[in-house]
């Protein structure tokens, strides 16, 4: 019950709104916690804070952006290869900024030339990227055209990892979108690449 000189009751002081989504994706919110590896290429509202790890806190990693409690850099712990990834970048091409959603292909885009770079992890992920292909079809008939190029991008970075894979993916599902074009672009990308060895 704090007063002020006037004698009237005087308000809590108020706190920065931190959007819900964003607390959750990159981490508890609270100093220290290890912050996500892709919250610094989402952008948040206009008026909304990240209340990310403080500077040098535990498991802030050094980077570009260590000891920016705006963009702490990714903890030297996380695999940029790891398979939960995908899906939470996959859940940004739902969001309803445009930005947001372009960051996320450009974010799956690096996830696949990691994936790609390890032959061992690349064995392993044939489900995962079955999935991913799946989902990602689904996106290539988004009505944006701007989201739909930047999908078929991501595809063909991931068209190398299982070539024949994503060929059996897209053919199953040509017929379903409102224009093959980009399916059938896909196609061509795919048989235009040297066979795997």
């Amino acid at each position: 019950d704090r007063e002020s000189s006037s004698g009237l009751p005087t308000p809590p002081p108020t706190r920065p709104r931190v959007h819900p989504v964003a607390s959750a994706v990159r981490g508890s919110g609270t100093p220290g916690a290890a912050p996500s590896p892709w919250h610094a290429s989402t952008s948040l509202p206009t008026g909304w804070v990240y209340h990310g790890p403080r500077a040098g806190a535990p498991g802030v990693g050094s980077g570009p952006h260590s000891g920016s409690s705006s963009a702490p850099s990714v903890p030297a712990s996380v695999s940029l290869s790891h398979p939960a990834l995908p899906p939470e970048l996959l859940k940004r091409l739902d969001d309803v900024s445009h930005e947001v959603r372009l960051a996320a292909t450009s974010a799956l885009v690096t996830w696949l030339a990691c994936v790609r770079s390890d032959d061992d992890v690349k064995s392993c992920y044939q489900s995962h990227l079955q999935f991913l292909y799946r989902e990602l079809l689904v996106y290539l008939d988004d009505p944006d055209g701007t989201v739909q190029d930047a999908v078929l991008e991501v595809l063909k970075a991931g068209s190398v990892l299982f070539p024949e894979l994503l060929a059996r993916e897209t053919e199953a599902v040509i017929h379903k979108h409102r224009s093959p074009a980009l399916c059938q672009q896909l196609l061509q990308h795919l048989q235009a690449q040297p066979p795997a060895q």
